[in-house]
């Protein structure tokens, strides 16, 4: 296969895994040591983030007219990009837990969309809640109310019981 036709092949793969992306983060993988890059590769796998090294130029191209152009702004250096399809959260979590125990890995930028957000909100992005939390905690805000008040009107007549209780033994 020429040349050509491989980085032809690489933006088309970039370009269609940002169509179907709900974020995607860059990160600088200078430093990382081949065992370590193995092991990202393996928990991206395990977690459904795709993950991969691009050139910059390549990745420049393949996000071009996507909701994901405005990442462009941080494409230098040797670059590893992830895409998260399913969760918003799933390559941000990744990739800062892993750069936690890993210092080489920098990680340059987050997008939801057409904003790019720095570094130092791929933390507030990766403590997102997954799908099952989330519904999880508006089910317990949906369902608070309801407690309530069958909580307040069972207090009520066990009151109510308790007062003719105590009025029966005032009056024996």
């Amino acid at each position: 296969m020429p040349n050509y036709d491989l980085k032809t092949k690489k933006i088309e793969e970039l370009n269609e895994k940002a169509n179907d992306a709900l974020s995607i983060v860059v990160g600088e993988y200078r430093g990382l040591t081949v065992d370590e890059m193995c092991e990202l590769r393996k928990q991206s796998r395990e977690s459904g983030v795709f993950l991969k090294v691009y050139k910059n130029t390549l990745a420049k191209k393949a996000l071009e007219n996507t909701k994901f152009e405005c990442i462009n702004e941080v494409l230098s250096g040797p670059t590893i990009i992830g895409c998260a399809t399913d969760e918003p959260g799933a390559a941000a979590k990744l990739l800062f837990d892993f750069a936690k125990k890993n210092d080489a890995l920098k990680l340059k930028g987050v997008s939801l969309g057409d904003t790019l957000l720095g570094p130092e909100h791929i933390k507030t992005v990766a403590t997102l809640p997954n799908r099952e939390q989330a519904l999880s905690m508006l089910l317990g805000t949906l369902q608070a109310p309801v407690t309530k008040l069958a909580q307040t009107l069972t207090q009520t007549y066990s009151k109510f019981a308790y007062a003719l209780v105590a009025l029966k033994d005032k009056s024996n």
